[in-house]
């Protein structure tokens, strides 16, 4: 507010001048790793610049827990109803105050209906059809992590 360097407190940040103490404004996110007789849901949005491999993915809406948002955004991107639903990881965006939650989802169904506002293709995958995770991606991002984890055979359920 003043100008002055902040301080880290233990959970805000506080200015030693005028005393403003900033605490986080956290933005929850899901990302759904949807699967289907042993095969992932690779998509490539519609509307972003980056046209790499994705996983269904949304922000929470107000009152809405980050399990009905995994439900909701995969209804409205896919069609698909969630069957069974288990957290994986969770990866922060510091720069934008989001919090991206990370889990994996079974459905019955493997009909896709594209949302094509959001998603400009959706594709079942099988483990050794993946595609390798951009060099850039690293530990830092949860998308090549779940994919990495689907393609390497590791405990989802």
């Amino acid at each position: 507010r003043c100008g002055t360097m902040l301080t880290r407190q233990r959970a805000s940040l506080i200015c030693s001048s005028c005393g403003n103490e900033i605490f986080p404004v956290i933005a929850p996110a899901v990302i759904v790793g949807l699967i289907n007789k042993g095969r992932l849901l690779v998509t490539r949005y519609a509307d972003r610049p980056y046209r790499g491999p994705a996983l269904v993915a949304g922000y929470c809406e107000v009152g809405e827990t980050a399990e009905a948002t995994c439900r909701r955004e995969t209804l409205e991107e896919t069609g698909l109803h969630i069957t069974r639903l288990r957290y994986f990881a969770s990866q922060p965006w510091g720069l934008s105050g989001s919090l991206l939650l990370g889990f994996f989802a079974e459905t019955a169904d493997d009909h896709v209906t594209l949302d094509d506002n959001e998603l400009a293709e959706a594709v079942w995958l099988k483990p050794e059809e993946l595609p390798p995770p951009p060099d850039a991606a690293g530990p830092l991002s949860l998308t090549a992590t779940m994919i990495k984890a689907f393609a390497e055979g590791q405990p989802i359920f």
